[in-house]
């Protein structure tokens, strides 16, 4: 059987050929929770999640992640960075995001799942909208992170790829 993609908490709107949410929207290939996934193990070569993590149990779904992926495989991950008042305004949001959220977990620390973090990014606004400032804050994320985000606003998401070891 191929290996197969899975864009987990799609909603209404699957970025990937097949979907997984809770509630069974047109296009939702599969029904099921991103902390309990109803899949075999290791059977995936990539998971997307964008804009679900802050919903759910960070910890819970990345470890479901890490089972179904394959080793090499992919999670793509997009979040609201935390100093951005999206990140707050919506009471369903359990977390905001931090650049150096991923770190945790490519260390493995607190027995969290580890995964190898192939590229992090923040972004100004959504999608890459201001090119010229995510490249700016991005070639030195931490310090944006440390000293001038509160100040400047506006980061509005974190994007990041992590790896499952292979």
């Amino acid at each position: 059987m191929e290996s197969l993609s899975l864009d987990l908490g799609c909603g209404r709107a699957s970025q990937e050929h097949w979907g997984l949410d809770r509630l069974p929207y047109a296009g939702v290939s599969v029904v099921g929770d991103v902390e309990r996934l109803p899949l075999l193990s290791d059977s995936l070569r990539k998971v997307r999640f964008c804009h679900v993590l802050e919903h759910v149990d960070l910890v819970g779904a990345l470890r479901e992640a890490w089972r179904v992926l394959q080793p090499g495989g992919r999670a793509l991950v997009r979040v609201p960075y935390f100093s951005s008042v999206a990140s707050w305004a919506d009471p369903t949001h359990r977390r905001g995001y931090a650049y150096r959220t991923w770190g945790y977990f490519e260390r493995g620390e607190y027995d969290l799942p580890r995964f190898r973090v192939v590229h992090c990014r923040l972004h100004f606004k959504p999608y890459g909208q201001y090119l010229f400032l995510d490249v700016l804050i991005n070639l030195a994320p931490a310090f944006f992170e440390r000293h001038l985000c509160y100040w400047v606003g506006g980061c509005h998401e974190v994007s990041v790829e992590l790896e499952k070891p292979p």
